[in-house]
């Protein structure tokens, strides 16, 4: 098996890939940087069988983490955004938190209705909480 197929081993295929998550967990970063974003779409719903997994996977990233989610924060999806802060931010590394918490910061001021809405503003303020906390 060629290292990219494995790769794409690790990206689960449905919501209940669990088989994936532990090949992803297995690998590790920095081995899983390259699909950070395919990782990512799983924590669009906290629903999900495996969005926890995947998060725990995710906690483990280094700083190459940060733009992927920064684009998430700077798009348009306010339930996605929920999701990682809850399930991720508060267990990035330091040096990923330092990464993020402009954008943190940024939507805990956040007027976007869609954001209030789903309590966005709120959430990235716990963050910001309890990142003072440690």
């Amino acid at each position: 098996m060629t290292a990219k197929s494995y790769l794409e081993t690790c990206i689960p295929s449905d919501k209940h890939d669990m088989a994936a998550v532990g090949r992803a967990r297995e690998l590790g970063f920095p081995g899983l940087n390259p699909i950070i974003d395919d990782l990512l779409i799983w924590l669009q719903d906290a629903n999900w069988p495996l969005a926890g997994p995947v998060s725990r996977v995710l906690c483990d990233a280094g700083p190459e983490i940060a733009p992927a989610i920064r684009e998430v924060f700077a798009s348009d999806d306010s339930i996605w955004k929920y999701w990682i802060l809850d399930l991720l931010v508060d267990h990035l590394s330091g040096q990923t938190w330092d990464a993020v918490r402009m954008d943190v910061e940024k939507l805990s001021k956040s007027t976007n209705q869609d954001d209030v809405i789903d309590e966005v503003p709120a959430r990235a303020g716990a963050c910001l909480v309890f990142r003072q906390s440690i």
